[in-house]
């Protein structure tokens, strides 16, 4: 294997009290994340290292959908993506079983085959799920924005999963 770039992602991460870390990127503002509650922790209002894997999935979706459809010339209108990692007790340790992420996508009318095709090709380049071991399900609901048909909307459904 030919390597013509590699990328380093520093991250830096401090104890901060019991059941607590402080998270720190260069240049980037500071995290706290916590044992969820469904953990027993006791750190309301901050991250779970499950909901920063949740992230890190929909965020990679997302900015690779960007790239990808901005390639192709599909205009993006408004992107809202939801993920759910799910967490389950399997053979006496707790595992991440499959991320479930649901994208919903809006376009202009005449342009909904080519973002289900974008995100197609996002799903396979995004490097976050590719690292996974577990499943990540990606739903896709794709339509065209305000100025669609009076008959409702111009999209439908899509749903794929990338198993391990």
């Amino acid at each position: 294997m030919t390597v013509a770039k590699a990328h380093r992602f520093p991250v830096a991460l401090r104890r901060h009290e019991h059941g607590s870390v402080r998270i720190k990127a260069p240049g980037k503002p500071e995290l706290l994340a916590a044992t969820p509650p469904e953990f027993r922790g006791t750190h309301e209002g901050q991250w779970s290292p499950e909901e920063l894997l949740g992230a890190s999935v929909a965020s990679c979706f997302a900015v690779t959908l960007d790239a990808v459809a901005e390639h192709m010339g599909v205009p993006l209108r408004d992107v809202d993506i939801r993920t759910s990692t799910n967490v389950e007790r399997v053979d006496g340790r707790y595992v991440v079983t499959h991320v479930d992420v649901t994208a919903i996508i809006e376009t202009d009318p005449g342009h909904v085959e080519f973002v289900r095709e974008a995100a197609e090709r996002a799903e396979r380049r995004c490097l976050i799920t590719g690292a996974l071991e577990c499943p990540v399900r990606i739903r896709v609901d794709a339509g065209a924005s305000p100025t669609k048909s009076a008959s409702g909307s111009a999209g439908g459904m899509t749903t794929r999963t990338r198993d391990r």
